[in-house]
């Protein structure tokens, strides 16, 4: 069986698709801030990557967790697993987390790290988290040209 990626989502007379604006839905699972973060992920996109790449019970990783947009994979039974360098950002995905939990009382529990991806990595990669081991797919957002680190802290200036 071949799997056809994005199969309800309309596309372009280029075969492009034209996934449809994704504020509604993220105002659904994610906190108002949410909205702040430069380089917030197609949610509509990653969902489709998720049910592509992924199936449930599967570990899923975004090594740039951001605001948290994969975190919807845990919506689906799939495990997710959030580094962010970040001080602000590592709080932002905590508590989005939270309140998806919230609505969602079936949702797999997320495991999210806080600090450099290069030295948290090997966490998901080499067995150290036990039932978060063994990833099978990494998913996430283009970087932000706009957000510069300084610490693990966004600029003033980026903000």
């Amino acid at each position: 069986m071949t799997k056809t990626f994005a199969p309800n989502t309309p596309r372009d007379a280029q075969g492009r698709l034209l996934f449809p604006p994704d504020q509604a839905r993220r105002r659904e699972l994610f906190l108002p801030e949410s909205f702040d973060h430069p380089a917030r992920a197609q949610l509509h996109m990653i969902e489709a990557l998720v049910e592509y790449l992924t199936e449930p019970g599967d570990l899923v990783v975004d090594p740039f967790g951001g605001s948290g947009t994969l975190l919807v994979a845990a919506l689906t039974g799939r495990r997710v697993g959030l580094i962010e360098l970040s001080d602000d950002y590592y709080d932002l995905c905590i508590h989005n987390a939270k309140h998806m939990a919230d609505q969602s009382p079936g949702m797999v529990k997320p495991y999210i790290l806080h600090g450099p991806c290069q030295e948290l990595m090997p966490m998901f990669t080499l067995g150290e988290l036990d039932e978060y081991y063994g990833v099978n797919a990494f998913i996430f957002s283009p970087p932000s040209a706009g957000a510069r680190v300084e610490g693990g802290n966004l600029s003033r200036a980026s903000r």
